[in-house]
């Protein structure tokens, strides 16, 4: 009579299969379904469409919390900074950007989208923004999925620029 192969699992019950005993093998005819691949992460242009609020990001607090520091109305006044940021929107569609200020907009224009990764969306202003021209190139980063920056695309010098915070 010949030998058990040791590493054969035909004589290890099944209840220690994957307890340190060896595993069964897998017939021939059993097909393997393997894992379906993850779905491709969201665009940025996809999420940053809709209305948002400008809102004051750590580094504006910060300035705020130093601007004030000697003041005993310290918190109201950071607190009145905040709400007026409340009040400057911007809106974002799928071919067209509004920064509002007070319910009025202040500038509006149509853009082409030029990259769209992940966590960024970059737009070439197309057009008019008002009497002037849109933009050239407008970067939305998104910080989470309730947080946006964006450079001031009218300031004169791009490397001074502020960087907007906006939430939904």
């Amino acid at each position: 009579m010949p030998e058990p192969d040791p590493k054969s699992t035909d004589s290890v019950p099944v209840e220690m299969i994957g307890l340190g005993a060896p595993e069964r093998p897998v017939p021939a005819d059993t097909e393997v379904t393997p894992a379906p691949p993850p779905p491709p992460p969201a665009k940025a242009s996809d999420k940053v469409k809709g209305k948002w609020a400008a809102a004051l990001d750590k580094d504006a607090t910060a300035a705020l919390e130093k601007k004030f520091a000697k003041d005993k109305a310290k918190d109201k006044k950071i607190q009145a900074e905040a709400d007026k940021l409340k009040e400057t929107t911007l809106e974002i569609a799928a071919d067209s950007l509004t920064l509002s200020k007070k319910g009025k907009a202040v500038s509006t224009f149509k853009f082409k989208i030029a990259k769209d990764e992940p966590t960024a969306l970059t737009i070439n202003g197309d057009g008019k923004d008002g009497k002037k021209d849109a933009p050239k190139e407008v970067t939305i980063t998104l910080v989470d999925d309730g947080t946006i920056t964006v450079k001031d695309w009218a300031a004169k010098d791009a490397a001074k620029a502020a960087t907007w915070t906006f939430k939904k």
